[in-house]
């Protein structure tokens, strides 16, 4: 049930010109994620590190553990995918920035 609310909201979810926003968003279910007396869990991975990540929103034993805890009604799938979707704002815009960055160096140095 919770895999499937996170599911419908990743799907869900389009911009102005009706395109999905977090198409390249993927999800998978998966084994114990060794919080399993705090079930049902949800874990956040991202291609640049190593194992799951902790989110700005997650509590103080959330973050040790690195997981989302007790993720059972509406409401907690609307704050952990609230996470999730600031976390790829957050670093969408500090790529842009870096970018930004890249090429105004790039311009003092011609």
């Amino acid at each position: 049930e919770t895999f499937a609310s996170l599911y419908s909201r990743k799907e869900e979810e389009e911009d102005e010109e009706g395109q999905r926003l977090y198409a390249n968003v993927k999800m998978e279910e998966s084994p114990c994620l060794g919080s399993c007396q705090f079930a049902p869990v949800v874990a956040v991975e991202h291609e640049d590190y190593e194992g799951t990540v902790g989110l700005e929103g997650m509590d103080g034993l959330e973050l040790n553990t690195r997981v989302f805890h007790k993720v059972i009604t509406e409401s907690d799938v609307d704050r952990v995918w609230g996470c999730i979707t600031n976390a790829i704002h957050t670093m969408a815009e500090e790529e842009e920035e870096e970018d930004e960055s890249d090429y105004e160096e790039e311009g003092v140095a011609i």
